[in-house]
């Protein structure tokens, strides 16, 4: 069984919501499910205790990749969930000399922002990682930042990167690394729950061999059979890669086979919500059929 969960909107959809709740369910019912975001980033300056939680841990995890692996209380190795993990860094406006045009394409070019990139390989068994590091931007950025970042990068395999290089690898080669990870995760249980990032259509190609697939929007999921909504992506990608299909362009194309209704929820954890408890049934409900 394997789920895939995706968002409607670019922002704010509730993927990650959905997604803990989901697995807090599965841990309550004694299932067997592993954990994936195969791509995900988080703001350093916004996020500040995850940079710090990844000094600790001397790996690079954004918020939701760590809630993830503490909800499913896994044995699986942090980095081979995550397997692309992206440090975004606002810079300083004071160095663009409080230019406010240019600071704002600045902050809203994710590229220009990243400070750090991990990536990890998952090959033959194999645990490796890399991180790209934007020197560069380090320098623009909060000195708080760039002390972290640099102490994170200490006793790592690290090199030096550009936004344009950054922004090519992991335009493509880092999304294939992550797929070796996504393997070894589905070998090793019964089940998988992959959340994908922003409102890509699936995170990686490996992603879309889903038995179910979600699109989650604020108070609403959307449950579809996974090879229809691989299919759907499909039609639409032509010569594109999955993560280039949003969501948006598969809803006209696909019917679901149920729509549930959600509520706003505090803490995911502190279930059991009737409609993840409704949402895990009608999953093992599709997976059952198929």
């Amino acid at each position: 069984m394997r789920i895939l969960v995706a968002g409607l909107l670019p922002h704010d959809s509730g993927k990650t919501t959905v997604t803990l709740s989901l697995i807090s369910e599965a841990v309550r019912r004694g299932l067997d499910l592993g954990v994936s975001k195969p791509i995900s980033g988080f703001n350093g300056w916004s996020q500040y205790r995850f940079l710090e939680e990844s000094v600790r841990l001397g790996i690079l995890v954004g918020e939701d990749l760590y809630r993830l692996h503490r909800a499913a209380r896994s044995r699986d190795p942090i980095e081979a969930e995550g397997p692309v993990v992206i440090l975004l860094a606002p810079p300083d406006p004071a160095d663009m000399e409080w230019r406010v045009i240019s600071y704002k394409e600045a902050v809203y070019d994710l590229s220009r922002q990243t400070l750090i990139a991990r990536i990890t390989s998952c090959k033959g068994g194999e645990l490796i990682s890399a991180y790209l590091y934007n020197a560069g931007h380090a320098r623009r950025t909060h000195p708080s930042l760039r002390t972290l970042a640099e102490k994170l990068l200490e006793n790592s395999e690290h090199m030096e990167a550009e936004a344009g290089m950054i922004e090519e690898i992991l335009g493509y080669e880092a999304t294939i690394n992550a797929d070796t990870c996504l393997e070894q995760i589905m070998k090793s249980h019964e089940g998988m729950v992959i959340e994908s990032y922003n409102d890509a259509a699936a995170p990686t190609s490996l992603s879309l061999q889903a038995e179910a697939a979600l699109i989650v929007a604020p108070g609403r999921i959307a449950l579809y059979r996974g090879d229809r909504y691989a299919k759907a992506v499909n039609v639409v990608r032509g010569m594109r890669n999955p993560w280039q299909v949003v969501c948006s362009s598969i809803v006209d194309l696909v019917k679901p086979e149920k729509h549930l209704r959600t509520t706003p929820i505090s803490e995911p954890y502190e279930g059991p919500w009737p409609w993840a408890e409704e949402l895990l049934d009608a999953i093992l409900s599709l997976v059952k059929e198929e």
